[in-house]
């Protein structure tokens, strides 16, 4: 895929491009000391101080001439020149000849012809200049009568101390409104002396600021040749609008627009009650689908295809919402609604990559320290996703609180209407139930021996269901599945320390060492009703053998309708090597293993995966990080992940990672490498390889030039996935050293 992307300012990641609000506080702290340089009075009384070779001063007119190494200060303004004329009365100054104006000693306004206010701040000049620390600002002439705004034609504005430099702003003229907003017309985006976008108008709020546009230009395999354009600008406190526009050669064209909106703030700037939200909207119609509606896509549970309907209209709806109404209380409403499942797949791969079945639901919590309310709708708004409808699901939560006697209390209650959608065309046979769960837990921690922790719990569950499954099959047979659990928990922290244990090379500076082991032992004797006979709503871990430990306490477990018999011991071992580093505790060797020992329940092995992880930092420039599980039963490691960083001298550094999951085709690994080769070149690559084929399937190069005001990246990706087409990258990036957030992009 081949990317060209323009912007104003900055390009962050995904399309919604837009100037930050540091960037522009920057520029109007820059413009403030540059035109408000004398102190805030409007009195005249002040005196005027002015130092020079030369004085004359007419007492008729209360008029001072000064020639020669003029100074004139007033207050915290200083004004020097070749030549002033200065009226003492109304504070007004004619300065000729190398002008400088000064304010707190920080900003500096220079050129040839300044007429000046000390006063109010009114000014009046022809071509002059003026910087403040980082940033430089050009005129051809600047005008203002008061402090309330400032007029600024045929202006520059760059970060750049050269003569010619690397980029810069040419606006045709410039409105500054102090602690309200800039108006820019007729801006030109500079790269040296080349144009890169031009904006015709544009303002910007001083508290929020945010506009922007991207245009995409290049070739993908699925799409053809292909335009991707978004722009988006601010024009109210409360409304940020995306315009997009797209067009695709092999699909059609398409767009929307994303809102994202603010319904009032408080005094800090942080959402108030009415809270705040986005919309996204997109509709394309996609001409790939138009003689060929019906096509086959893999199931989402499990092996094998099923046949799915995508009609050319295809479209994507995404509504969020956060309403606090009063305190405590909490609204939250999703939705997200797509015309197909490969809508995502084809079109918004990113939003796929973090979320491969959207949710939508509608959520309402009361908080209180003593408990909290839930009120959860959640319906299948997307056909085509196995959903399991909420609606309603009420619960209340009520955490562990002291009872007396040394004793604690928590419980959980929910009463639901549920229903088991599947997706469309799978065969399966929906179901649903009305569900009414209470749990009620015990609990007296103590302490053993002056070093043991102790916490013996001991709980009930009831769950009432209207309908069942006695046969195999969903039967409108009411039941109430009763379980208990009992359990305790024994650790304990044993340490031992050696404060004059020294080692430079090491960088230790004294030794402690850590032990801390822990065994949870879990008993849930068989409930009156198993899993076999309840309506899988919540079925939770499905396993406590591979991948992942089922949640050994209750209520954590939140497998409501799958739980069974359990008689299970979870022994931890974690040690922990601390020295000090920077005067703070430092963890430079960090372990933990723990496994399962199942002695019975329902599963045929006694034990469970046995895991394990190390963080190894033996030096600040060392770093060494460990996971894995092995399997005793199948005598294999089902999943390895391991990574190594080194990084001893500052202008380069080496890493290597491995990740590894046996059954899947997961055999990688990652070397890196970042080299700084000189004050203005870097150099960095990336290589991701299959070691079980040794297939390269992601390789990088980039080299980073320093070009003062700029750093430009050009990096070349290719792309070797399993189950698509090889993809070429190039990509060359420029960034704004003064505004690290700030870049634009290029990809021929």
């Amino acid at each position: 895929m081949f990317r060209i992307c323009f912007k104003t300012i900055h390009c962050g990641n995904g399309w919604r491009w837009r100037w930050r609000r540091r960037w522009l506080f920057a520029f109007a702290a820059l413009l403030l000391p540059f035109f408000a340089t004398a102190e805030p009075t409007s009195s005249t009384d002040k005196p005027l101080e002015t130092k020079a070779d030369q004085l004359d001063f007419n007492n008729d007119t209360k008029r001072i001439v000064a020639k020669g190494n003029v100074v004139v200060t007033y207050g915290k303004t200083r004004l020097t020149a070749d030549k002033v004329s200065v009226d003492n009365i109304t504070k007004d100054a004619y300065a000729d000849g190398h002008v400088h104006i000064f304010s707190n000693g920080k900003a500096e306004w220079h050129g040839d012809q300044i007429q000046y206010n000390f006063v109010t701040g009114a000014v009046n000049s022809g071509p002059a200049r003026a910087y403040s620390d980082r940033y430089y600002l050009e005129a051809g002439h600047t005008e203002s009568k008061s402090r309330d705004h400032y007029i600024l034609r045929d202006s520059e504005f760059t970060t750049s101390e050269y003569p010619h430099p690397s980029w810069k702003w040419k606006c045709g003229s410039v409105v500054y409104y102090p602690d309200e907003k800039i108006i820019f017309r007729n801006a030109v985006l500079y790269a040296g002396d080349v144009p890169v976008f031009y904006f015709p108008y544009f303002h910007y709020d001083l508290d929020e600021i945010s506009i922007g546009a991207d245009v995409a230009i290049g070739q993908r395999s699925d799409w053809g040749p292909f335009i991707l354009a978004r722009y988006r600008v601010r024009e109210d406190k409360y409304l940020w609008p995306i315009l997009k526009l797209d067009w695709r050669a092999r699909r059609g064209v398409g767009g929307g627009v994303d809102l994202d909106y603010g319904l009032g703030y408080n005094e800090d700037g942080k959402p108030g009650r009415l809270g705040h939200g986005k919309v996204e909207t997109y509709y394309t119609y996609d001409d790939l689908y138009k003689d060929k509606p019906l096509v086959q896509i893999p199931r989402p549970d499990g092996p094998g295809t099923y046949p799915v309907t995508i009609r050319p209209e295809r479209y994507h709806l995404r509504l969020e919402q956060r309403f606090d109404p009063f305190d405590e209380v909490e609204t939250k409403l999703k939705v997200n609604k797509i015309s197909d499942p490969k809508l995502l797949e084809d079109f918004f791969e990113k939003e796929l990559q973090k979320d491969q079945y959207p949710d939508s639901f509608f959520e309402v919590q009361k908080y209180d320290e003593n408990f909290t309310i839930n009120a959860v709708v959640r319906p299948q708004v997307n056909r085509f996703f196995t959903t399991t409808e909420r609606l309603p699901d009420l619960s209340l939560n009520v955490p562990q609180q002291p009872i007396g006697a040394g004793f604690f209390y928590d419980s959980e209650t929910s009463a639901a209407l549920l229903s088991k959608r599947f997706f469309q065309n799978s065969g399966l046979q929906d179901f649903n139930s009305a569900r009414i769960d209470t749990f009620h837990q015990i609990t007296y921690p103590m302490k053993s021996f002056d070093w043991l922790n102790v916490i013996p719990r001991a709980g009930a569950r009831a769950t009432f269901y209207t309908h069942s499954q006695p046969e195999g099959a969903p039967k409108d047979t009411s039941l109430v599945r009763g379980v208990y659990n009992t359990g305790v928990e024994f650790s304990t922290k044993i340490h031992q320390t050696w404060p004059g244990v020294q080692n430079h090379a090491l960088q230790i500076d004294g030794l402690r060492h850590i032990f801390e082991p822990s065994i949870n032992y879990a008993w849930i004797p068989s409930p009156n009703h198993g899993p076999g006979e309840l309506l899988q709503f919540d079925p939770g871990v499905p396993s406590s053998i591979q991948d992942k430990l089922r949640p050994i306490d209750f209520p954590q477990d939140v497998g409501v309708d799958s739980l069974g018999l359990r008689n299970v011991f979870r022994p931890m071992l974690r040690n922990r090597w601390q020295t000090k580093r920077s005067g703070e505790p430092y963890n430079f060797l960090d372990t933990v293993i723990y496994q399962d020992l199942n002695v019975e329940g329902n599963n045929d092995r006694v034990l469970s995966n046995l895991f394990w992880g190390i963080d190894f930092m033996p030096t600040t420039w060392l770093r060494l990080s460990y996971d894995s599980q092995y399997n005793y039963y199948q005598n294999i490691i089902r999943e390895s992940n391991v990574s190594l960083v080194y990084q001893y001298f500052k202008d380069w550094e080496f890493g290597i990672s491995h990740r590894f999951l046996h059954g899947e085709d997961t055999n990688e690994i990652w070397p890196s490498f970042k080299w700084r080769l000189n004050e203005d070149w870097a150099f960095r690559t990336e290589q991701r390889v299959n070691s079980g084929d040794g297939r390269l399937r992601e390789s990088v190069y980039a080299i980073d030039r320093d070009l003062s005001s700029w750093i430009v990246s050009a990096s070349f990706r290719y792309l070797d996935p399993t189950a698509s087409p090889r993809d070429y990258q190039f990509w060359i990036i420029w960034t704004l050293k003064e505004f690290p957030e700030a870049t634009a992009q290029y990809s021929p």
